[in-house]
């Protein structure tokens, strides 16, 4: 993909889903334990936006145990 394709992409999906951006929630990033740190935002905006679940490809990385302490559950978008 291009930049601008990404760009338009970008611009499209936050223009069709209304409060799909997720802001405020740095503050719990380092509190919350993931097996990948680097996945740590995704569940801390979840908790935030007080989100049931999070749709991931990538379940390994959003075990179940994680994320129920917290009232959210991950599935897989298929």
């Amino acid at each position: 993909m291009t930049p601008e394709s990404i760009a338009r992409t970008r611009r499209l999906m936050n223009e069709a889903v209304r409060d799909c951006l997720v802001t405020g929630y740095e503050g719990l990033i380092d509190k919350v334990d993931l097996p990948d740190p680097d996945d740590r935002h995704v569940l801390a905006a979840a908790i935030h936006a007080d989100a049931h679940a999070i749709i991931t490809y990538n379940l390994k990385d959003c075990p179940a145990q994680a994320l129920s302490r917290y009232g959210i559950e991950s599935l897989h978008p298929d």
